[in-house]
C-alpha cells in the first residue's frame, strides 16, 4: 500500500515535527497508525490507502509505538500506554483505561514495545518498552 494521506502527515505543534509512528494490522487487514504530533489514531484501508482519524470516545493520546492484541490496540506514549477496543473495524473506538509506565529507566520517550506473556484470554500480562536517552546519542 502505498500512503500519501496527509492525514499521516499533520502535527499540532510545529516545535514537535513527528507524525506516524507505530503500525499495527488488525484480523481484518486494517491498518492503524498512530500519528504523535497530532495525538490521533489513523485507520488505513489497505486496498485503497485512504486514511482517516479514529474517533476516540476517553482517554488516549499520540502514540510513540503501537501493539495490537485480543482486538486490542496499545497505544505506548513516553508516560501512559492507553487501551483501545473497536466493534465498527476501528472507524470509531473506546477507551478501557490506560497504564503509567515505570520510568525508572530514565529514558526520556518511549519508542516501542513489546508484550509479554499472555494470559488465557490472549489478553498482556506484561508489556515491555523501551526508551531512548536522546542527552547520550
Amino acid at each position: 500500500v502505498n500512503i500519501s494521506d496527509p492525514t499521516l502527515l499533520d502535527w499540532v505543534d510545529p516545535t514537535f515535527p513527528f507524525g506516524s509512528n507505530g503500525l499495527v494490522m488488525t484480523e481484518e487487514g486494517t491498518l492503524l497508525v498512530a500519528n504523535s504530533g497530532a495525538g490521533t489514531l489513523v485507520r488505513i484501508d489497505p486496498e485503497t490507502g485512504d486514511a482517516m482519524n479514529v474517533e476516540i470516545e476517553g482517554e488516549s493520546g499520540g502514540g510513540d509505538g503501537l501493539l495490537y492484541a485480543n482486538k486490542r490496540v496499545y497505544i505506548i506514549t513516553g508516560t501512559t500506554i492507553y487501551i483501545l477496543e473497536s466493534s465498527d473495524d476501528w472507524m470509531t473506538a473506546n477507551s478501557l483505561g490506560s497504564i503509567d509506565i515505570d520510568k525508572s529507566a530514565d529514558g526520556e520517550s518511549a519508542a516501542t514495545g513489546a508484550f509479554g506473556p499472555m494470559d488465557e484470554n490472549g489478553d498482556p500480562i506484561a508489556i515491555y518498552v523501551t526508551y531512548v536517552r536522546f542527552g547520550d546519542l
